[in-house]
């Protein structure tokens, strides 16, 4: 949904509605995502360990930016975070800041220094470099920042 459009040429007005669509969305998403799994064994219990299996059946399935359950799983990357870390969906709109997530759903008000977490840029590094451990160790170092400097 995101990923796929400039969302630079779509309207602030647009960009929210389509983010409230996205919100709406979330929890049948990851009731999805579990559904799509329930043969195996995945944690989905939204503990940063759970991050392990949701590598394995990124890799497993072969999860691209076209796949179904994409949008599934960058939700559940989301909601990972907020309950584990505090915050709250909201859609970018500050063009200047934050360009790159422009129109993007992320996660704020998570920690002190006002950073923004995008499950879509998360899930996007972990399929081009195919790491373990990563998503977790990225969203380690976006949530406390200065214990890695």
């Amino acid at each position: 949904e995101f990923i796929r459009a400039d969302l630079r040429k779509v309207s602030k007005k647009e960009l929210l509605e389509t983010f409230d669509k996205f919100l709406l969305a979330v929890d049948f998403r990851i009731e999805h995502l579990k559904y799509a799994t329930k043969d195996n064994s995945y944690n989905w219990d939204f503990s940063l360990k759970s991050f392990d299996s949701l590598e394995n059946f990124i890799l497993k399935k072969n999860i691209d930016e076209n796949h179904e359950l994409f949008d599934d799983v960058a939700s559940y990357i989301g909601e990972v975070v907020r309950r584990n870390y505090g915050g709250k969906w909201e859609c970018c709109l500050d063009m200047r800041g934050n360009s790159m997530l422009y129109g993007m759903p992320v996660i704020s008000g998570f920690n002190k220094y006002g950073v923004l977490l995008s499950p879509y840029e998360e899930l996007g590094l972990f399929i081009f470099r195919k790491k373990k451990g990563m998503i977790a160790n990225n969203i380690e170092m976006i949530i406390n920042p200065q214990s890695f400097y």
